[in-house]
């Protein structure tokens, strides 16, 4: 499936971006202050298409649109959905992961008891402030329901993840409610995005991105059919990569912008702007050929498969060879980075997610089970009560 693909080459843009994340100056990129020219090769990595190689949290936009289009398709396609399945299988497949991926960090914190060098990346420093583990900083992290600590910084998607997840009726509800207004409900949210960034409000952001990828799942047979009348068109290639290339200049709209306009208020003003570049890139990932193409092939598939994982693992595995290396080989920890990350997700997917898979698969069965036996089960005569 190309979504597949699609998650897994968002999930190595992540792992690229923390990786170079430790170069310091690609790191204040993030302060939302322009790279000096004076730097050209940073400069040209932040400010040019050259971006779209490490745009992490673009990539995130992208996992949480594909998200709400892939738990939202099962209950749309079928008459009767089995919700009381749905939640142990949900709630395994994302807290087992976690709560593994949390340990190993705490293991490789507690043996390591990192400290940054006085020229180490911002990213890098606040990620080693963070590594000082309280007991409800492992709280929240177990549970994702209340913020999280800090210590494993990939979690906070996953506490949206798990609230989606949680209100996923609600979002269904409001997805195929009165079809006819599904613009109106694009344009309600497009607002909310916007609004919560301008006022700091994540839940307000980021809540709104999944249920996009709600509303264009309960509008899949209606894009096919666009689809259709496009590839109708004689010059039906050029007008995908026309949307293509705008879908590329939307999602890096912000780094091409700030330069000019430097400052939070650009940053939050553009975020509507930039998620609408994800959306239109999801969607012709979806539904163009020639992108599902390299999209199904066998590395963004086996990118795809171990994309949670590699998700999960990147952050302590990249800290770990940033302080091992130290600042005189800093350089070395981007590549051993990637490359460490890759195999340690790989390892990960094998003893931890592929056996929850499992695990839930199995629960969801035995739930399905008792509950046909239950319905199909002859019912006992009453039996008449003493006088």
């Amino acid at each position: 499936m190309p979504l597949d693909g699609l998650r897994g080459i968002a999930a190595l843009v992540v792992l690229i971006h923390h990786s170079l994340s430790l170069i310091p100056a690609l790191s204040a990129a993030y302060t939302v202050k322009p790279v000096s020219s004076d730097d050209p090769i940073a400069w040209m990595m932040v400010h040019t298409p050259l971006h779209l190689l490490w745009a992490g949290p673009e990539a995130v936009y992208v996992f949480f649109i594909i998200s709400g289009i892939v738990l939202t398709l099962p209950v749309v396609r079928r008459d009767r959905f089995d919700w009381a399945a749905y939640y142990p299988k949900r709630l395994i497949r994302l807290y087992v992961p976690v709560i593994a991926a949390v340990l190993l960090t705490m293991l490789l914190f507690l043996l390591l008891r990192p400290e940054a060098p006085q020229e180490a990346s911002i990213w890098l420093k606040d990620r080693i402030v963070a590594s000082s583990m309280s007991a409800f900083g492992v709280l929240q992290d177990f549970t994702l329901i209340f913020g999280v600590s800090g210590v494993l910084g990939v979690l906070w998607s996953l506490s949206y993840e798990v609230w989606f997840s949680l209100l996923l009726p609600a979002f269904v509800w409001g997805a195929k409610t009165r079809p006819h207004l599904q613009w109106v409900k694009l344009a309600v949210l497009a607002v909310a995005i916007l609004g919560g960034a301008l006022k700091h409000q994540g839940w307000l952001v980021y809540v709104p991105m999944f249920a996009v990828g709600a509303l264009i799942a309960t509008e899949m047979d209606r894009l096919q059919a666009i689809v259709i009348r496009i590839s109708a068109l004689s010059h039906s290639s050029l007008a995908y990569w026309g949307l293509c290339v705008v879908s590329l200049i939307l999602l890096m709209s912000y780094w091409l912008v700030l330069p000019f306009s430097p400052g939070y208020l650009t940053a939050n003003a553009m975020l509507p702007v930039v998620f609408a570049g994800a959306v239109l890139f999801v969607l012709l990932s979806a539904f163009w050929d020639k992108a599902a193409r390299p999209l199904n092939s066998r590395v963004a598939q086996w990118l795809g498969l171990i994309s949670f994982s590699l998700y999960l693992v990147h952050v302590p595995i990249i800290m770990l060879a940033a302080v091992l290396l130290g600042p005189t080989l800093s350089w070395l920890a981007i590549p051993l980075s990637i490359i460490g990350s890759l195999v340690m997700a790989w390892v990960f997917h094998l003893l931890v997610e592929r056996p929850s898979h499992k695990l839930s698969q199995k629960v969801e069965r035995l739930i399905q089970s008792r509950r046909v036996s239950n319905i199909d089960a002859p019912r006992r005569p009453r039996q008449p009560t003493e006088a």
